[in-house]
């Protein structure tokens, strides 16, 4: 091997190597800018304030202290009719139910994150102020689940909340 061509060799590797430093020193200030850019808190930090049990109260509506009424808009979806008794007049019905409203106390636009929504499963639901469904004539109502309930709660950033049961 000529003089000529391991200089060459060493050149390209020399330049391969500050390549790969300036990918890596890139790649690495992508990282730290992700990492710190997200100022606001975490999806558990803000949950845990909005829920707070000193600042929200579950068992009042969120118009309750100005005394206005509250829109809950409601979806039912029945999906199994069974069990039709004429001589007693009932029935067993499976259906899906969904609640939507805004509760102006669960608002996080204020805060500096990037969620538009939080899903918030079992654990978390009966934090939330839920509207009470009434059934006119019901005689026996339950919701469905093995162990748990089965429901969920999408929470968007200006406080609107849409139930899922079944």
């Amino acid at each position: 091997m000529s003089v000529q061509s391991s200089l060459t060799i060493i050149m390209l590797l020399d330049k391969r190597r500050c390549m790969a430093e300036k990918n890596l020193t890139f790649f690495l200030c992508i990282l730290t800018a992700s990492a710190t850019s997200g100022e606001g808190p975490t999806r558990s930090e803000l949950v845990h304030k909005l829920l707070n049990d000193t600042q929200y109260d579950n068992s009042l509506p969120p118009e309750y202290s100005t005394g206005n009424v509250t829109n809950v808009s409601v979806q039912l979806a029945i999906t199994d009719l069974d069990s039709e008794s004429d001589i007693n007049m009932e029935y067993d019905c499976t259906l899906y139910l969904r609640l939507n409203w805004t509760d102006g106390r669960l608002d996080f636009t204020a805060y500096n994150t990037s969620y538009k929504r939080l899903i918030l499963g079992n654990n978390i639901v009966d934090k939330v102020w839920i509207p009470d469904l009434f059934f006119y004539s019901q005689r026996k109502s339950e919701m469905q689940g093995l162990s748990t309930k089965n429901q969920l709660v999408y929470l968007f950033e200006n406080g609107t909340i849409m139930y899922s049961g079944r």
